[in-house]
């Protein structure tokens, strides 16, 4: 029986059981190998559903995907769901399988005739929830089986000793700047010490001279690494640089790099891929992935340069995912696989494809709904003492005060009309406040409702949305790291920013066309409130004797009509925020006051420009849209606007 965290977890290639590297107690690392069947879960007719077992059963497809023994669940298909359905269970012992399987089914029933579910969840993600825990999980293994010791959900969760180290290989083309084909003239390697010490280590400098043996050169860096024995092997563009520079060398030699804790080969667990989007070819290189260490590119790793190795594990044990998968993902890939895991646990079959069509609207209804957030022309020129308020995580919690899901809006168990004259509520922003608030209403016979302004839409009373389930721990979460913060840039600031970039990217995805759980309608409500939020924000500001510069659906520009002191304006918007969140169930924030606010004219049409603005406040300066913010701004020009004076008379 041992205990420890869990380090990594993927799937082997051989065996097809899945690998767990466990960090010990004692600081070894171990590893273990579970063998785990898959289940697929396929819904249709009950005579197309037995056809298709029997089909299935036959001696062709037993020998291609290996063994595969059926069954009969009562499962949720959907949120949405009423009661269970019966649907086939398929356990599936080679799970490398599992899409081709799912490819046959959709053949047969010739793309129409099943549904088909639990095919898209990560291997490593859903064998961990069957498992129970999570990465940097704490668990015991006892009779080959894993027990968790902790929760995903904890909040005061402390990081595993991880130990880190830094690689760079010295290689450069003939113009100067690194290349995976450049010349290799040496290797620097960094013993950081333990995640969050704060040592910059003594840099170990390996050469490689035209005197020197190359195997000899790639035997010193293993050793070298070996001696070290990170936990955490960081890299600056070592998927596209690094290590192919050395799998090149390690090549013509006839051998491998042996960077891994088993000493085995450089793992490519995805090949670099092209893809298109918004205009733009992109290029995501290999995947080289380290067995029994953790592998990060900060050079390619967005999740990486925002939250650090912190921030990483923050959101691998929250997301489910692996950090050495994580950190090649996007904040919208962790927003999905936290849905994809909130839906296992509320046993609900995760879909394969997304198939929910629009809602149909007339041409009016389109106009009306198809809008965005609100934006104000703001006032050109220079102002002084301006206050701006910002909405905390606004959209987010829109879904959570709101309710909005997509099971719940427009449901058939609240209609409400804005005839009705009911009063409007909304739900708490703390989960088990929500909770108890649905159940609350449930009981009570006062009629409430929650009308979606403008649009004629409302969502559910009676029940907890899918969506405010998974934003609202986020949200919950990010404010307790945030009330840990003591200085920008510290560890609880790295694990609160990596929380932000979900709560940004969980918006989108309520109207991305092919995310899992979204709903156009749930994105044109939370537009819809957010208008709405910020215009009360504005006749609020204004009834205590404000005058708005400008606002961007979440942030509103302030200045003072009454010239009063300091201290009165401070009293006044602090009684104007109490105002503000009482009315609306969002939090709202200082964000800064300003000494002075420059709002910049278009250069064609003269009115203000909605985005771009330079001030000098309490936190210092403050620029957005100026030249100084442009990649394509010369130095001489960000030169001269960096002069300009912080104090303006």
């Amino acid at each position: 029986m041992v205990e420890g965290w869990i380090l990594d977890t993927y799937q082997d290639s051989n065996s097809e059981g899945m690998v767990v590297w466990i960090k010990l107690d004692d600081g070894s690392v171990s590893k273990y190998i579970f063998h785990w069947a898959p289940v697929l879960h396929i819904a249709g007719n009950l005579d197309d559903i037995d056809a298709l077992e029997v089909k299935l059963k036959e001696m062709e497809y037993q020998t291609l995907f290996g063994v595969m023994k059926f069954s009969r669940q009562k499962r949720f298909k959907s949120h949405e769901a009423n009661g269970v359905s019966e649907v086939l269970a398929i356990s599936i012992s080679r799970p490398s399988k599992l899409k081709q399987v799912a490819d046959v089914v959709s053949a047969i029933g010739k793309w129409s005739k099943f549904d088909v579910y639990s095919v898209d969840p990560k291997p490593s993600q859903r064998f961990l929830h069957d498992m129970n825990t999570h990465p940097f999980g704490r668990i015991r293994i006892s009779n080959n089986q894993i027990i968790s010791l902790d929760k995903r959900t904890d909040a005061q969760w402390t990081p595993p000793p991880l130990r880190q180290a830094m690689l760079k290989v010295n290689c450069k083309d003939r113009h100067g700047k690194r290349s995976s084909n450049g010349l290799v003239t040496g290797v620097t390697i960094i013993d950081m010490g333990l995640i969050g010490s704060n040592s910059k280590g003594i840099p170990i400098h390996i050469h490689l001279t035209p005197e020197r043996n190359q195997d000899e050169f790639l035997y010193e860096i293993e050793r070298a690494i070996h001696w070290i024995n990170p936990d955490v092997l960081i890299t600056n563009k070592g998927d596209s640089i690094d290590f192919p520079a050395l799998i090149n060398i390690a090549s013509r030699h006839g051998r491998e790099l042996r960077l891994s804790r088993n000493k085995r080969g450089t793992n490519i667990r995805r090949k670099a891929i092209t893809t298109w989007s918004y205009g733009r070819i992109l290029r995501s290189d290999a995947y080289h992935a380290l067995e029994g260490r953790i592998h990060v590119d900060m050079g390619a790793s967005f999740i990486g340069k925002e939250g650090g190795l912190e921030g990483l594990c923050e959101l691998a044990r929250i997301s489910g995912i692996p950090a050495q998968d994580l950190s090649r993902l996007s904040p919208g890939s962790a927003i999905s696989a936290m849905q994809i895991r909130q839906s296992m646990e509320d046993d609900v079959l995760v879909p394969w494809k997304k198939n929910r069509p629009e809602d149909m609207k007339t041409g009016t209804q389109m106009l009306i709904s198809d809008r965005g957030g609100l934006y104000l022309d703001p006032q050109p020129g220079v102002h002084k003492q301006v206050y701006e308020l910002d909405f905390a995580s606004l959209f987010p919690s829109i879904i959570a005060t709101r309710n909005i899901s997509p099971e719940t809006m427009n449901c058939k168990c609240c209609k409400f009309s804005e005839e009705d004259n009911l009063r409007t509520g909304k739900l708490p922003l703390q989960p088990e406040s929500a909770f108890r608030e649905i159940e609350r209403r449930k009981q009570s016979s006062q009629e409430l409702q929650l009308l979606v302004p403008e649009l004629g839409m409302h969502t559910c009373t009676k029940k907890y949305g899918f969506l405010g389930r998974v934003v609202a721990p986020i949200i919950e979460r990010r404010s307790y790291l945030k009330s840990k913060r003591r200085v920008k840039g510290d560890v609880w600031d790295r694990r609160q920013n990596v929380l932000k970039w979900l709560l940004v990217t969980c918006f989108g995805y309520t109207g991305y066309k092919n995310a899992r759980f979204g709903r156009i309608e749930c994105h044109e409500a939370i537009c819809a409130w957010s208008r709405e939020m910020i215009i009360d924000a504005m006749h609020d500001a204004e009834e205590e004797g404000w005058d708005c510069l400008h606002a961007i659906v979440d942030s509103i520009w302030l200045v003072d009509l009454q010239s009063r002191n300091t201290k009165a304006r401070d009293e006044s918007i602090s009684r104007l925020m109490s105002k503000i969140e009482a009315k609306s169930g969002v939090p709202i924030e200082l964000e800064d006051v300003y000494e002075w606010i420059a709002f910049v004219p278009n250069r064609t049409t003269g009115v203000g420009a909605l985005t771009k603005y330079f001030a000098h406040g309490k936190k210092g300066w403050k620029i957005r849209g100026i030249e100084l913010r442009q990649h394509s701004t010369c130095q001489w020009v960000r030169d001269l606007q960096k002069r300009y004076p912080r104090r303006i008379t």
